[in-house]
Formats: structure tokens, sequence, C-alpha cells
């Protein structure tokens, strides 16, 4: 599960301003609703101010020092040259990005001085000229709970004071740990969003004679068994298919298992993993056979396997047995009706 620690998501109530102005106003946000966003314009004084910002703080939120955070935040640029969104934090400078706008070449690198080391920064574009900006950072003794937006051209503050040029802003999130989630709205309190959990019992596409299941997963726990990805199985758990971490006892490795009337037919694995690497597993089954390949490294093929037909359900995001929910980001899972050579899952998997 995460949570976003921010109230009032969207729009996004702004507190202060320099040489800026931020009223809010319709427009179509990333979602694709007509809804209220934050509009951050300069004003009209132009001349030669450095100092051009919107101002944001944390309200009811505490952060605690040695903690990793992530922020993130979306935002559509437009009006005249503006090519940057400058996101800083004062204090100890811990963590100013400088967000170029360059659609699905977008770059996010850090500028400023102090205290940048300890942050890291990603952009992406996703679809109608809105970006996701995103900021990590270990919190250190110092820092602000505020930040500061400005949107920019050539990575400078000047003020362009044509009270128009600027961006929209919406969707603001603060979550504890070093990785960026799908978006949670909040208004008045805090938002806790519970793990996903998928169970379909339509298996009229499912060829248990053949097939190749493949997962790429963003690993935050290396300390939980049955993180499962997928699984495939009968009504009595006594026999499944599936692949994710922690099963047969190895919490920090992908493991590819094949399981009939109870005995266990196949655990293959890959190497051990830490938190922050995304790894990406696939196996496959035929005629007596089946083999996988973990972040580009084949296994042994294994020449005696029997799949049964029994199969009645499938589970993404928890054990076939219903017990445990895994912590890893799923981020892309896939099915074959036909078993992939060794040669293909080394590829698939491949960084």
């Amino acid at each position: 599960s995460r949570a976003n620690l921010l109230i009032n998501s969207e729009p996004i109530y702004c507190n202060s301003s320099v040489n800026m102005s931020r009223p809010i106003v319709k427009a179509i946000a990333p979602d694709g609703q007509l809804t209220d966003v934050t509009y951050a314009k300069y004003n009209d004084t132009g001349g030669s101010a450095v100092t051009t910002y919107v101002g944001y703080s944390f309200s009811g939120v505490s952060l605690t020092v040695g903690n990793t955070y992530t922020a993130s935040v979306f935002v559509k640029p437009f009006g005249n040259g503006i090519t940057d969104f400058i996101w800083h934090n004062f204090g100890n400078y811990n963590g100013r990005g400088d967000f170029e706008f360059l659609q699905e070449n977008s770059t996010a690198f850090a500028a400023g001085t102090g205290g940048t080391s300890n942050a890291s920064y990603a952009i992406e574009y996703v679809g109608n000229e809105w970006y996701r900006l995103i900021h990590t950072w270990t919190h250190q003794s110092g820092d602000n709970t505020s930040w500061y937006f400005s949107p920019s051209r050539q990575s400078t503050y000047a003020n362009i004071g044509d009270n128009f040029s600027g961006a929209l802003m919406w969707g603001i999130q603060l979550e504890l740990g070093p990785h960026v989630t799908s978006y949670i709205p909040t208004t008045s309190s805090s938002v806790t969003r519970g793990s996903d959990v998928i169970e379909f019992t339509d298996t009229s596409w499912f060829k248990h004679d053949e097939g190749t299941f493949y997962a790429e997963q963003l690993v935050t726990n290396i300390t939980k068994l049955n993180q499962t990805a997928i699984a495939v199985y009968d009504g009595s758990y006594a026999s499944q298919i599936g692949i994710g971490l922690g099963t047969g006892g190895l919490y920090d490795k992908n493991a590819w298992y094949i399981q009939t009337q109870s005995s266990d037919q196949i655990f293959k694995f890959g190497s051990a993993l830490t938190v922050g690497d995304v790894t990406k597993g696939a196996g496959a089954w035929g005629y007596n056979n089946s083999y996988a390949a973990f972040d580009g490294v084949a296994s042994t093929v294994d020449t005696s396997v029997y799949v049964t037909p029994a199969i009645e359900k499938i589970r993404i995001g928890q054990s076939a047995s219903g017990g445990a929910i895994g912590d890893t980001i799923i981020k892309k899972i896939a099915f074959y009706p036909k078993a992939l050579s060794s040669d293909e899952l080394v590829a698939l998997t491949e960084a």
C-alpha cells in the first residue's frame, strides 16, 4: 500500500508568489476530466527580476530526518518560450531540480548548489502536453517543508512579464519511500491506497499444454515471502503456475514455479535483488519441458513437466493461496499462448 501525505492534491493551493499569480482555472487534467487546476503565470511587470515563483507549503505533514520521500506533480507548460520548470526546496538547497520539457525525450537533472547529491529526479510525458515531474530525496536537517515552482526558459528565473506564460499544475503527491506510484487524489486528509489484487475466473484464454508468462516488477521489499506477480491455479491451490519474488523461501530472488497436485515440479530463481531494482522474469512450458529467464539470464531446461488442465482462477498481486500480498510495484504482465524459446525469454527479459 502507499499513501499521498498531502491534502488537497487538486487543485493545488499555492500559498505565495513573487512576480507570478496563481489563479484556479478550468482545464482538461491528465486524467481526461475537465476540472480545476492551478494556473501559475507570470505577471505583467516585466523587468529583470531573478526571483519569480509560486510557493507551496506542506500542511500538517511532518517529515522525518533520514527518511526518503518521493514527491510528484503534473504540469503543462505554455506561453512565451517556456522550456523548463524549476522545482526548488530552499533550506539546505537539498533538491533543486531543473526539468526540461522535450516530450518523450524530456530530461530531469539537478541544478544549484548543496544537497543535490542527496536527491534524484525524473520526468514522464503523460500525453496532451502534460508532464509528471518526480523528485526523490532523503530528508536532512535544515530542509524546509515547502517548495517553490517556477516555469521558466533557459533555466533562469527571469520575469517574462506577459501576464500569460507559465504552466498549469495539478495532482501533487508526497509519498514515503524511494519510488513514485500512480496518482492518489486527496481532499481534506491524506489517503492510503490499499494493495491492488485482481482475481478472475475466466480462464478460457489459458492453454495448459503450452504458454509463457512474463512479469516486470520494481522491487520495494526483500524481506517478505510470496510476492507473487501472477499465478494461475486450480480451486484447491494444489496445482499452480506462477512468477514473483519471495517464493521457495528466497526473499530476494525472482522465481518461476510449477506445482502439480501439491508436488513442486519446477523452481527456477534469478540473481539476488536489492530494493530499487527493476526485475524482469519469464517462464515457459510446453510438452514435457519448462525453462525460464531472469534479467537476461537463461535457466536450465527441465524435461519432465506436467501442467494440469484443471486451472480455474488467475490472481495478480497476491499468492495463489490468497495469503501474502506483494509489495512490489508490478510494471507489466503478459501471457503468450505459446512456449517462447529460451533465447526469446532472454531477449524479453534483458535490460
